[in-house]
């Protein structure tokens, strides 16, 4: 397979050295990351702390926290950790009906990120907007997988797919960086009031001579 538009080793490397003058998303990630080594396993109080800290700090727009809560408490009593699957994944996304709620509403963003950062940030990668569009842009149309029902398996498939066509060699953690920025820099490329990252913004409208650089070797043949 060919890919539409190659991605490289040096993309990946400059996007995880451009990260680094990210100051705000340095300190989410310890954030993170602190909140994992001060309380490693599922108790309540553990489980409320870490389904607020990813929905707060990343995003995820979960508006009944303590409902998805209990939600993966019920998942963990069945589920370990350790066993936890991309089904596994789907299955915290899927936030159960309450009376009266006519239509399910799939937080794969939130899982995927809770399911990273919280169980194994090597075997589930972050699932958000520009991470699909950004594989499927190097992929190419005709060799990206859609499945409306399990979109996150399909995304860790494409996933799979550019890292093992491309030959870049990389976490996860470093190739989702990479699929931000290079996702936010399209974004804003292609329209300039586009409400992408403000600290991007600041990188993509004045940067330092060392970020537009570094962006330069991230966006590659995209600059």
């Amino acid at each position: 397979m060919t890919l539409a538009r190659p991605l490289t080793q040096d993309q990946v490397v400059a996007a995880a050295s451009l990260y680094r003058h990210l100051g705000w998303w340095h300190l989410t990630d310890g954030a993170i990351r602190s909140l994992r080594r001060a309380m490693p396993g599922f108790q309540p109080q553990a489980l409320l702390l870490k389904v607020v800290a990813v929905n707060a700090l990343y995003y995820t727009n979960v508006m009944a926290v303590t409902r998805m809560t209990e939600h993966i408490s019920d998942i963990l009593k069945r589920t370990r950790p350790d066993d936890f699957t991309v089904e596994t994944v789907e299955k915290v996304a899927c936030l159960p009906l309450i009376p009266g709620q006519k239509h399910q509403r799939r937080f794969i963003s939130f899982a995927s990120k809770f399911a990273h950062f919280f169980i194994d940030d090597e075997r589930f990668p972050i699932y958000d907007y520009y991470g699909v569009k950004m594989v499927a842009h190097h992929l190419g149309k005709p060799n990206t997988g859609v499945d409306l029902e399990h979109p996150y398996a399909a995304y860790v498939d494409n996933l799979n797919r550019l890292m093992r066509e491309s030959g870049v060699e990389a976490s996860l953690r470093q190739l989702d960086c990479y699929l931000w920025i290079v996702g936010q820099y399209a974004e804003w490329r292609r329209r300039k009031e586009a409400p992408v990252n403000t600290e991007l913004r600041r990188v993509f409208e004045k940067g330092t001579e060392q970020e537009w650089e570094l962006l330069k070797r991230v966006v590659g043949q995209d600059a």
